[in-house]
């Protein structure tokens, strides 16, 4: 059984690349993660990471964040979306468990840097800020002697992972 979960995840991880797109003439590559940072209807500011996936013409986001459960740090989706880019801004619409809203980033630095401002249904038609700053795509490698981290594995076992 975990076999055939296996080859189908990694047939749906191909099938998702070969579906992949490439930038269209002039506009930046906005795919990787990014560090999200923002501020709640409530004030109170929030950290977490967005991934952006071409998608022929657009883009498939999610939105996840950390949280403790006990010792361990568990990420955690909290949102998805699909947006569109139309000059130098990067429009998504997304829902969550509970709600559904827009967000619109400016690009900057040639991608590197998302400005965005976004509201949800429910929010009495306020609007929020959020800036998405594009992680290094090279993992950095351990300096020659140090020895590597202990291998940290959070028990999901029982946990409910969905949106």
């Amino acid at each position: 059984m975990r076999r055939a979960i296996r080859h189908t995840l990694a047939a749906v991880l191909l099938a998702t690349a070969a579906a992949a797109g490439t930038p269209v003439s002039g506009e930046p590559n906005l795919e990787g993660v990014y560090a999200a940072a923002g501020v709640n209807p409530d004030g109170s500011e929030y950290r977490g990471f967005v991934h952006l996936l071409r998608h022929g013409d657009t883009f498939l986001v999610s939105w996840i964040f950390p949280q403790t459960s006990g010792e361990a740090v568990v990420f955690v989706p909290a949102s998805v979306g699909i947006g569109i880019v139309s000059n130098g801004v990067l429009a998504v619409s997304y829902y969550t468990a509970r709600t559904a809203g827009v967000v619109v980033y400016r690009i900057e630095e040639d991608g590197k840097r998302l400005a965005g401002r976004w509201t949800v249904v429910d929010d009495g038609g306020a609007v929020h800020t959020e800036t998405l700053t594009r992680l290094a795509r090279a993992v950095p490698q351990p300096v020659e002697g140090d020895p590597p981290p202990p291998p940290r594995r959070p028990n999901l076992i029982g946990k409910n992972l969905s949106l």
